[in-house]
């Protein structure tokens, strides 16, 4: 049991990894004890859920990009119940548009990297260059959201994890290994993260981006690895890594004036309630929970 356990550590910490390319395994309930299953390559690229149809063309659009959250994984149907398709509804009332469209550029297992190299970025990119620059104002991209950041926990960690390296917090912390590991992937996401937000706004500065923080899904666990997350996430003061992913995100975000979804603060003891059997995606509650705090955000921001 000492090997499973370690190998969900990681899949954590690595964890948000969330974004993993963990199997969905379609249940809404609580999370189990299953142990998630990163994919082992990159699954195909999402098709976009825009139509190629004149009539489709000229209508205004939404673009979300992210990971397996964006794809919806751990949801009991990711077109209707993961917080994309429901962020979609949400914004044709907010914005009065009945006929707003979705285009869905999340891909599974993407790093921030991933996002880049993978083409995503730049399909969002040119989409609102072709869209809010001619002149047909009705088709205009309204709204962007990017989650991401997850994965980049997994790539470094997973090994050292797995192995024993680094198999919980104290030991992590005290080994050079584990600590640059984590701060390798921290910086990695601070320049990627940095580059998306900066090609998004000069493809159109007035459009309104939103992203989130990372949440922990063992948060109220009681899982020993839930403390290798929270550190991950959030950083330990006096600790050789004091700021985590989440503060990469939230400065980055703050540095672009990008509004930030409370995901983190909004799964804080509720692994039970907001996380499917797999240990790592939402279920639908948490996607109904991470869809209100994206709607926060962006009624803060003035949406």
């Amino acid at each position: 049991m000492k090997r499973l356990s370690l190998s969900v550590v990681l899949l954590f910490g690595v964890f948000v990894m969330l974004s993993l390319g963990a199997c969905q395994d379609g249940e809404n309930g609580g999370a189990s004890m299953a142990t998630p299953s990163p994919s082992p390559s990159p699954s195909p690229s999402p098709t976009s859920t825009v139509a190629a149809s004149p009539e489709a063309a000229a209508a205004p659009v939404y673009v979300a990009l992210g990971d397996s959250l964006a794809e919806g994984v751990g949801a009991s149907d990711p077109s209707s119940t993961a917080y994309v398709p429901k962020f979609h509804e949400y914004l044709q009332d907010a914005l009065g548009i009945t006929d707003l469209t979705l285009m869905n550029l999340g891909h599974s297992g993407d790093t921030s990297v991933d996002l880049i190299e993978h083409g995503h970025l730049a399909e969002a990119v040119r989409e609102i260059g072709a869209r809010n620059f001619d002149e047909i104002p009705e088709n205009d991209v309204q709204v962007v959201t990017l989650n991401i950041g997850g994965n980049d926990l997994l790539d470094l960690f997973l090994d050292l994890v797995i192995a024993g390296t680094c198999p919980e917090l104290e030991t992590s912390m005290a080994k050079p290994e584990c600590v640059d590991a984590l701060q390798d992937a921290l910086d990695g996401l601070r320049e990627n993260f940095d580059q998306a937000l900066d090609e998004l706004e000069h493809a159109d500065p007035d459009l309104p981006i939103l992203t989130a923080d990372l949440y922990n899904p063992f948060s109220g666990s009681n899982l020993p690895f839930d403390e290798v997350a929270e550190w991950a996430l959030e950083g330990r003061e006096g600790s050789p890594v004091e700021e985590g992913m989440n503060d990469v995100i939230r400065s980055i975000a703050a540095e672009h004036g990008v509004p930030v979804a409370d995901w983190y603060s909004t799964f804080q003891g509720k692994s039970a309630q907001f996380v499917a059997s797999d240990r790592i995606h939402a279920n639908d509650a948490g996607y109904t929970a991470m869809t209100d705090a994206l709607a926060a955000a962006y009624e803060a921001a003035g949406g």
